[in-house]
């Protein structure tokens, strides 16, 4: 026998008992060990209590029942039972076959344990890396049957050979990461000298069938898994917040990758998503039928913190540390749109959003979808891991209103969220309270406020379309240095609001610059689902034609002074407000000024008419004759506004040249207008040396034949003003004219040549 056989034999059987055996030597001594067939040798003996070592890196079998056989040059060792490691043996053999030549120990048995005691059996052999790594992912339970097939060497450079197969039967298993189970596994999970296998083994998990394959290289062991799995049976087993975006189900695969080396154990999970609808902002919205590719990888280094790494169709990426037993995230990374992210080292969670392109209106929707989800709990857990806020965007929009750059920037600070705006529409600082619903208030302290952007939302057809009645109204605080109308500063504007016992008051909102001062005040209140607002106030605008000029409202007003008093309420919340719903008063005053719309001439004509002008004649002063426009003392005017109409009975502009009294209505929905406009020249002035006794006739006599004053019944005309803003019809209304007009009218008519009509 070789050297390596002796030891062997030597050590392999290291105590036990021989109730009875016997041997048969027949031939020549120096023809042993007879393997030309000399002779016999045969050597039979039973062992009891038997432990045998049959290799130094395989665990010793114990409590072994057999019988030991030499015949020949071969060893046979049958054993009807025994134990290792608390593995049932009930039937094994070991085998040598040729004691001087073989290079194998051969063993063979059939087994019986528990699944995890079968893999702690086999931490102890050379397949320990494997194994190791599969404990430390999978907790599994159940019982097994295991066969087994060993070839072990016995010379020197001889390769150990491993072959073994576990049948499972409804045997269960916990990934201990995920926390989650794995029911009615059923099939054969193989092993060999580089590590365990498997062809397809059925099984379930959430709910839901499953199929697993297992594949083993020298350098790692992978489990591979297909499946289905439904949104619902995602919520049940992770209990985190956002699922009431997600809906359907989607087939996926999971791939769990452990390496025999130090490296981490990886799960990746993949997905098209098909048959999953999600309710998410912009592109990354989708319908059950569309494809989008998802990823999720698991790092498995840590049982009770679990680093995982999102990524969503290359548009949402996340790294996040999950807590599996508490269900909360840690800390996190989550960005939208272009970058990369690692895994946060402070505990909470950053947002950013960094798109080219990107709807405001969708991102603060999905914010108060997820902050009004059933599960308050995980909501509440998931907000206060929240811990800075990043949005950049070229392009932001409401709607379909562009309003530019948009750049901010929250921190958690306490109990505020603190930071910074910076874009288009406003540049400053805020700070917003935790509790909404508190005794804080939302305060924007602005260096730049952009106003304008009201008048885009507004032209952009549904930008302002009715939203739900809210639950609370959270107080304002608003500072600007500079307010911009476009690119006119209007000045510095300041808010300040408070709680009423159903709804809000605004205590005062005043802008004021060196062109106007606006103050306005008023209330919202709700009711049941109803809104109602109510606001008053004052707008001064002591140069209001260079105002109105630089804010391209109108370029046909100059030098006076506008004051305009005004209060109105409307169905809906303030920000919807809407001409159309409007229901107020407002009374207008100017003072001084040149209208330049009026034609020219007509101006010019009734401007020499005025006796009261003539002390300026006397003084060789025509700036208002030959100056471009109707020069107007005062424009005094109350307008009741309803149902997007301004309607007005007193109008009126005391000009230079005539008194211009209009009544009718103003339609600012259809953009038209239906006007009456009564004109008196201030005529009686004409002649400069009997002006004075002229005016004093005409007055005298229209007193007595209408019973009271009436301006312009000598001299006056009256003219309809109807149509479209751009194509208004002026209409001379004869029969209203003064009496002197009718007069001239019936000589310069000639009504004497109009021929009578047929009838």
């Amino acid at each position: 026998m070789k050297k390596t056989v002796v030891d062997w034999l030597d050590r392999a059987f290291i105590s036990g008992r021989v109730p009875r055996g016997n041997m048969l030597f027949y031939g020549n001594l120096s023809d042993f060990p007879f393997t030309g067939g000399q002779g016999i040798f045969e050597t039979r003996f039973e062992v009891d209590q038997l432990e045998l070592a049959y290799d130094p890196e395989w665990p010793h079998v114990i409590d072994l029942g057999g019988e030991v056989l030499f015949l020949q040059g071969g060893l046979q060792v049958d054993l009807r039972k025994g134990l290792s490691d608390k593995v049932k043996i009930n039937q094994a053999k070991v085998t040598i076959p040729a004691l001087g030549k073989s290079e194998h120990l051969l063993v063979q048995g059939e087994l019986e344990t528990g699944i995890l005691q079968g893999l702690e059996f086999m931490q102890q052999t050379p397949l320990k890396s494997p194994v190791d790594k599969l404990l430390d992912a999978v907790e599994p339970q159940g019982n097994t049957q295991v066969i087994l097939d060993l070839k072990l060497p016995l010379a020197d450079g001889a390769t150990a050979k491993v072959n073994g197969s576990a049948q499972l039967v409804n045997a269960r298993l916990r990934v201990k990461a995920l926390d989650l189970g794995v029911t009615q596994i059923n099939g054969a999970l193989k092993f060999n000298e580089q590590g365990v296998y498997s062809d397809t083994i059925k099984a379930t998990a959430l709910e839901r069938p499953i199929q697993i394959n297992i594949k083993s290289s020298n350098t790692q062991t992978a489990v591979n898994v297909a499946g289905r799995v439904g949104v619902s049976d995602l919520q049940k087993q992770f209990k985190i917040p956002g699922w009431q975006v997600a809906e359907g189900a989607t087939d996926y695969q999971l791939k769990l990758q452990l390496p025999y080396d130090d490296s981490t154990p990886e799960l990746l999970m993949q997905s098209k998503l098909a048959g999953v609808a999600l309710d998410l902002p912009g592109a990354l919205a989708k319908t059950r039928e569309q494809q989008r590719s998802l990823s999720l990888t698991f790092s498995l280094a840590d049982e009770a913190i679990l680093p995982i790494n999102l990524n969503y169709d290359n548009q949402l990426k996340a790294a996040i540390k999950f807590n599996i037993k508490q269900q909360r995230i840690e800390s996190g990374n989550v960005l939208v749109g272009i970058g990369n992210v690692v895994q946060r080292q402070q505990a909470g969670i950053k947002l950013e959003i960094n798109r080219e392109r990107l709807a405001l209106q969708d991102w603060l929707g999905l914010a108060s979808s997820l902050a009004q989800g059933k599960d308050s709990e995980t909501t509440t857990g998931a907000v206060n891991s929240l811990k800075e806020i990043k949005i950049h965007s070229e392009h932001g929009f409401w709607k379909n209103a562009d309003l530019g750059l948009f750049d901010l920037v929250l921190k958690a600070d306490g109990n505020f969220w603190s930071g910074d705006i910076n874009g288009s529409v406003a540049k400053g600082k805020i700070k917003i309270p935790v509790n909404l619903k508190g005794a804080n208030s939302i305060s924007l302290d602005m260096n730049e406020l952009q106003l304008s952007v009201l008048k885009q939302l507004k032209y952009q057809g549904d930008a302002l379309e009715p939203l739900p009645v809210p639950d609370f109204m959270p107080l304002l605080a608003i500072t600007s240095q500079k307010t911009l109308w476009q690119s006119v500063d209007l000045g510095q504007l300041s808010l300040q609001t408070e709680r009423i016992g159903n709804g809000m008051l605004f205590k005062n909102l005043e802008l004021s610059g060196k062109d106007l001062k606006l103050n306005l005040s008023g209330d919202w209140k709700v009711n049941g689902k109803k809104s109602e607002t109510r606001a008053q106030g004052s707008l001064s605008m002591p140069r209001a034609s260079q105002l109105l000029s630089k804010l391209d409202i109108t370029k046909n007003l100059t030098e006076t002074n506008v004051v305009i008093d005004f209060s109105g309420m409307w169905n809906a919340a303030p920000y919807q407000f809407s001409l159309a719903d409007l229901q107020g008063k407002i009374e207008a005053n100017l003072k001084g000024g040149r209208i330049l719309s009026i034609e020219p001439g007509f101006g010019r004509v009734l401007g020499m008419l005025a006796m009261a002008q003539w002390i300026k004649r006397l003084q060789l002063d025509f700036s208002d004759v030959y100056e471009e426009g109707l020069t107007f003392n005062t424009i005094k005017g109350r307008f009741d506004v309803l149902n997007g109409k301004a309607i007005t009975h007193n109008l009126v502009i005391d000009a230079v040249p005539a008194k211009i009294t209009i009544t009718g209505e103003t339609d600012f929905i259809n953009r038209s207008v239906d006007l009456i406009a009564s004109v008196a020249p201030k005529s009686a002035d004409a002649v400069p040396i009997a002006g004075t006794i002229v005016g004093k006739v005409a007055a005298l006599i229209g007193r007595s034949l209408t019973g009271k004053d009436q301006e312009g019944f000598f001299f006056g005309s009256q003219y309809l003003v109807k149509g479209d803003w751009e194509n208004a019809q002026i209409i001379p209304l004869h029969e209203n004219d003064g009496l002197l007009q009718k007069t001239w009218n019936g000589i310069t008519g000639f009504p004497w040549l109009q021929q009578p009509k047929v009838q």
